[in-house]
């Protein structure tokens, strides 16, 4: 919601006011859907602790199926993946190689206390 009307992201920025001018529609990140109407109010942001998952950090592999949080959003590793930002489901989650949990996934790890931590780095895939 921007100044009395909500708008929907085309895709990520950050800064861009979504009633910025400009001289073609194709060039600002924002689509205008329509005024807040009288009596509306926003759907409830779930509260996500920061201890549900595991910190993302770029240097860690993940494997398909890990779970972690990033800048208060929960993603989910598609496939195994290395430096490659949870951030990324949101420009293209066709490619990417995260998806973002939805609300039913968020509420269930959070009745059941969250993701265990790691305790053991990934193997490298080499023999003993």
């Amino acid at each position: 919601m921007w100044r009395g009307n909500v708008y929907i992201a085309k895709w990520w920025n950050e800064g861009e006011a979504p009633d910025n001018p400009v001289l073609q529609d194709s060039e600002t990140p924002w689509t205008l859907i329509g005024p807040v109407l009288a009596g509306e109010t926003p759907a409830p942001t779930l509260e996500v602790p920061d201890d549900i998952a595991p910190a993302w950090t770029g240097s860690a592999t993940y494997e398909g199926g890990e779970i972690v949080l990033f800048d208060g959003t929960l993603y989910q590793a598609r496939w195994w993946t290395q430096g490659d930002s949870p951030e990324s489901a949101h420009a293209d989650a066709s490619t990417s190689p995260w998806r973002i949990l939805d609300d039913d996934e968020v509420t269930e790890l959070v009745e059941s206390g969250g993701v265990a931590p790691r305790t053991s780095a990934p193997s490298d895939g080499g023999g003993d």
